[in-house]
C-alpha cells in the first residue's frame, strides 16, 4: 500500500465533516443572518430555504434535505455519485468559515433557531387545531402559546421545549410527533432535531412559585396539565433523566420543591425508566399510575375526569 494512503471517507464521516451551511455557501447560495437563502429548486425571489448545520428545509417546497440529498437533487446524481462529489470537494467546502465551529457526533450545539419554530407554527391549518382540541384537549390559545407546529416533509407535529415561558425564552430542543401519514423512515412515535437533542422538560415554567410538581411522561399530557393549572412537566423521552449523568439537571429543575409526584402512563416498557427517574430525585417524591383503562393524563381528562379527581384518585392528595 502506498505511503500516506487513506481509505475514502464513509457517508457518515462525510456528514460529520460537512455542514449544510458550508455546502450551500459553496454552491453560491449564501444564507443571511436568519439562515435563509433562495431555494435552488424553484423560482424564488425571496429567501424560502432555511439552513442550519444539519439540514435545509424549504417553506415553499415543503421539503427538507441533508447534505447528500441536496447534492443528489442539485446535480441529479445517485447516492454513490453524490458521495463521490462530496469526497472530491470536501476540503474546499470545509474550509469555508460560516460560524458554529467544528462538530462532534451527538454534540449539542445550542438552542433551536426561533425562526424555524415560528415558520413551522405558521403552517398549522384548522384540521391541526381540531386535532389538538379533540384528541389532546388543547385550546387554540395553548397551541399558539407553545408555538406547536407542523412539519410537512415529515407529516409530523412539531413540539418545542421552551427553557422558560413559552414564546418568550429559548427552545432547548424539538420533538417531531409522527402521524399515520408520516414517511416510512419515521418508525418511532417521536424523533428529535439533529444537533439539538438533550434531556429537557416541557412545561418547566409552570413550576414557578409552586412548592410541588408533577412529572408526566407525555409531551401533550404536560401541555394539557399546564393548561389545567397544574405545575406539570414531561421529559423528552421516558429515559431522558433516568441516569446519573443528568442527575444535577434533574435536581436543578425541582429545586425547593416540597414533593414531586411522578406519574407513569400505561406503557409498561417505560416503567423502569420512570422508577429510575424517581430514585434520582433529591426531594420527597412518590410514584403513581392511572386507573386501569386510562393510558395517560390526556386520556384520563378527555374520559370525563376532572382535575380534582386527578389530584384525589391518581396523586392521592386533596387540595382545597
Amino acid at each position: 500500500m502506498p505511503t500516506g494512503f487513506c481509505y475514502p471517507k464513509t457517508a457518515k464521516q462525510l456528514k460529520r465533516s460537512i455542514t449544510m451551511r458550508q455546502l450551500v455557501t459553496f454552491l453560491y447560495y449564501v444564507p443571511n443572518s436568519q439562515g435563509m437563502v433562495c431555494c435552488p429548486f424553484h423560482q424564488d425571489s425571496t429567501p424560502s430555504l432555511w439552513v442550519n448545520d444539519e439540514f435545509a428545509w424549504c417553506f415553499a417546497c415543503g421539503r427538507g434535505w441533508d447534505v447528500f440529498d441536496l447534492v443528489r437533487e442539485f446535480y441529479s446524481l445517485d447516492f454513490e455519485d453524490a458521495a463521490g462529489w462530496l469526497r472530491v470537494h470536501e476540503a474546499k467546502i470545509t474550509d469555508i468559515q460560516v460560524g458554529g465551529g467544528s462538530r462532534k457526533k451527538g454534540e449539542y450545539r445550542g438552542p433551536v433557531d426561533p425562526y424555524i419554530i415560528q415558520q413551522w407554527h405558521s403552517l398549522l391549518i384548522e384540521d391541526h387545531y381540531d386535532y389538538f382540541l379533540k384528541q389532546r384537549g388543547l385550546t387554540r390559545e395553548t397551541v399558539d402559546l407553545y408555538q406547536l407546529g407542523w412539519r410537512p416533509d415529515y407529516k409530523a407535529y412539531v413540539i418545542p421545549f421552551w427553557s422558560g415561558v413559552p414564546s418568550q425564552s429559548e427552545v432547548v430542543t424539538v420533538q417531531f410527533r409522527r402521524t399515520d401519514e408520516s414517511p416510512p423512515f419515521f418508525t418511532s412515535k417521536f424523533i428529535g432535531l439533529g444537533g439539538h437533542n438533550k434531556p429537557a422538560f416541557i412545561g418547566s415554567h409552570t413550576l414557578q412559585n409552586k412548592d410541588w410538581a408533577v412529572i408526566l411522561f407525555g409531551s401533550f399530557d404536560a401541555l394539557l396539565a399546564g393548561q389545567d393549572g397544574l405545575p406539570a412537566v414531561s421529559p423528552n423521552g421516558a429515559s431522558a433523566f433516568s441516569s446519573k449523568r443528568h442527575e444535577s439537571e434533574l435536581h436543578k429543575t425541582f429545586l425547593y420543591k416540597h414533593h414531586v409526584y411522578v406519574v407513569s402512563d400505561a406503557t409498561l416498557s417505560e416503567w423502569d425508566s420512570v422508577r429510575k427517574t424517581a430514585d434520582l430525585l433529591s426531594c420527597n417524591n412518590s410514584v403513581h399510575k392511572f386507573p386501569d383503562g386510562f393510558k395517560d393524563y390526556s386520556d384520563y381528562r378527555l374520559g370525563g375526569h376532572s382535575v380534582s379527581q386527578f389530584l384525589n384518585e391518581v396523586l392521592e392528595i386533596e387540595f382545597k
